[in-house]
C-alpha cells in the first residue's frame, strides 16, 4: 500500500484514476488518505507553497539553474547505485 508506505505524492494520474475505487473496495482507508494529505500539506507549507513568491528564496530558481550535465550525471549515478543495492 503506497499510502501506508508514506508515498503521498502522485506524479502521474494514478490517484485520480484509482483512489476512489481503492477507498470503495477497502484497499485504502479514509484515515490513510487524510494522513497522506496532512503530510503533503506540511511539506508544501515548509516549501513555501502558500507564501507570496517574493518571500520564498528559491521561487526564482528555474530549470535552467539546476538542469546541468553534472546534476544529471549525479542522478544517474545515484539511480545505478540504488539498482545495485536492490540487486544485492
Amino acid at each position: 500500500d503506497v499510502l501506508a508506505a508514506g508515498l503521498d505524492t502522485d506524479c502521474g494520474s494514478w490517484f485520480d484514476d484509482n483512489l476512489v475505487t481503492a477507498l470503495d473496495t477497502g484497499a485504502v482507508t479514509m484515515a490513510q488518505i487524510e494522513q497522506a494529505l496532512i503530510r503533503l500539506t506540511a511539506v508544501q507549507m515548509r516549501l513555501g507553497y502558500f507564501d507570496p513568491p517574493e518571500e520564498v528564496p528559491f521561487s526564482s530558481i528555474g530549470a535552467e539553474d539546476v538542469d546541468w550535465e553534472a546534476h544529471q550525471q549525479l542522478g544517474l549515478d545515484a539511480a545505478r547505485e540504488g539498482i545495485t543495492l536492490l540487486k544485492n
